[in-house]
């Protein structure tokens, strides 16, 4: 943890100058909404720590319920609390200070703008087929080593339906589960959701989880078939009501997704990319991975 530097966070501080940002904004988010407001009216420090977009979107996602966000997570939050109007006065620029800087600030901005377009990379290592038959699939694959199945979803009326302006032309009323780290449930329209995606700039975006998609929009169902080498189903043996979650529907933009984890089900599951990319970790190297520090797993 380091603290940050400038002519102005000792003065505006005070005692609270020998703390580092990260226990400062820490100590800020166990406050409420209400007291954060006022605490940003102590000083020129207090005020851009209490304007923190991050420390907003969790006091956000900590009401649970519909969310429609506002383009910034703090007029969000109020707005779901009845604090401020749509027009309120108070949604004109952020005020400006010189002589502060905060190296811990700067490092969680720059996560939350940064691209990963650079950081991915196909070296070739795995195995791509795309006429596997079921008995050859479980002899030289299943269980052995990965392999990725090409062309499988090439016929799937989702491959050209699924697309964000079409989804949600059709289903934009449609609310949609959340995933996000506060245990509170989150639903989205899907309208409100891809205005979302295109106005944040969030170092952990929210996305679309939703295992009940099915349910809700049955339409989607007919766009995808579950591929030939998949369909053995053991929850089958299991009243309807009974199976556990066994299909997701996803969306998110860049930078979302959950971190490195161990599927909690421990189940076998095939997933569909039809934009975008998934990681995946090769077994000798899962226990390093998913219990590796938060900072090295963002990296990852």
């Amino acid at each position: 943890m380091e603290a940050a530097s400038g002519g102005r966070r000792g003065p505006a501080l005070g005692a609270l100058a020998v703390l580092p940002d990260e226990v400062l904004c820490a100590v800020v988010d166990l406050l409420p909404p209400a007291d954060i407001g006022r605490l940003a009216c102590v000083s020129s420090a207090m005020y851009i720590l209490c304007n923190e977009e991050p420390l907003w979107m969790s006091k956000c996602l900590s009401i649970g319920g519909p969310l429609e966000y506002k383009g910034s997570w703090k007029k969000t939050t109020l707005s779901r609390l009845g604090l401020c109007s749509e027009n309120d006065e108070n949604w004109q620029k952020p005020r400006q200070f010189d002589g502060f800087s905060s190296l811990y600030l700067y490092r969680r901005w720059y996560r939350c703008v940064t691209s990963l377009s650079s950081f991915s990379f196909d070296d070739g290592h795995v195995e791509r087929k795309d006429d596997l038959v079921l008995d050859q699939f479980r002899s030289q694959y299943d269980g052995k080593g990965p392999v990725l199945l090409t062309k499988l979803a090439e016929t799937w009326p989702a491959r050209t339906k699924w697309t964000l302006q079409q989804l949600t032309r059709d289903f934009g009323e449609v609310p949609f589960r959340i995933s996000q780290r506060s245990p509170q449930k989150i639903t989205m329209k899907l309208k409100d959701y891809v205005s979302y995606m295109e106005l944040q700039h969030d170092e952990d975006p929210l996305y679309i989880f939703d295992d009940k998609f099915g349910e809700s929009v049955p339409a989607l169902l007919k766009d995808y078939s579950v591929p030939h080498l998949f369909q053995e189903d053991f929850f089958d043996i299991l009243d309807y009501d009974q199976r556990p979650a066994f299909r997701w529907f996803i969306i998110g933009p860049e930078r979302s997704g959950a971190s490195w984890h161990v599927d909690p089900g421990l189940t076998s599951a095939w997933n569909t990319l039809l934009c975008g990319r998934k990681r995946f970790g090769p077994p000798f190297v899962l226990t390093i991975l998913v219990n590796m520090p938060v900072r090295l797993q963002w990296v990852m």
